[in-house]
């Protein structure tokens, strides 16, 4: 048995000059994604069993939760337009894990892998839309309220994988 908790640090995605031909247009789109350091917490139990050799399977049930802030900007040089998104991110994650280890004696590297399920939901959104210089919305509020609005999922269940390693 564990408990675990810890940052969700990731790095930054930028794109660049992508594409887009639509409508009889024909412009590139950029977008940066920063995502802010976040937190995690859970507990997860398992065992290993003892082979007598060296390789020792072993298996874990994880669960555990984590928040994370995202800010998103994407513009059109050409079209003059832009739009910046920012909001949170909190998910729920359970996991069966498979693993692998090496016992060395007192040291015991392992490697395995692990699947299962996530219940992600959205917090406070913020957003502005400019077009051609203008504009055209300035919003923030809590996703539930835009989902009931829009009609646009702000929560769901979804699937979940991970590669774990360590000593």
């Amino acid at each position: 048995l564990a408990i675990f908790e810890g940052a969700n640090v990731h790095q930054d995605a930028d794109i660049h000059d992508f594409d887009v031909e639509a409508g009889g247009l024909d412009f590139d789109i950029n977008a940066d994604l920063d995502p802010d350091t976040g937190w995690f917490a859970g507990v997860k139990a398992g065992y290993t069993w003892d082979t007598g050799g060296p390789f020792m399977p072993g298996v874990e049930l994880e669960a555990f939760y984590n928040t994370l802030d995202v800010n998103i900007d994407v513009w059109a040089d050409e079209l003059r337009s832009d739009a910046r998104a920012s909001g949170e991110l909190r998910s729920g994650v359970i996991m069966l894990n498979l693993l692998g280890r090496i016992d060395l004696g007192r040291f015991r590297p392992y490697i395995g892998a692990g699947i299962g399920a996530a219940y992600i939901e959205a917090g406070q959104v913020r957003a502005q839309v400019r077009v051609r210089g203008e504009e055209i919305l300035d919003v923030e509020a809590d996703a539930d309220d835009i989902d009931r609005i829009a009609d646009i999922d702000s929560e769901g269940w979804t699937g979940a994988w991970q590669g774990i390693a360590g000593f």
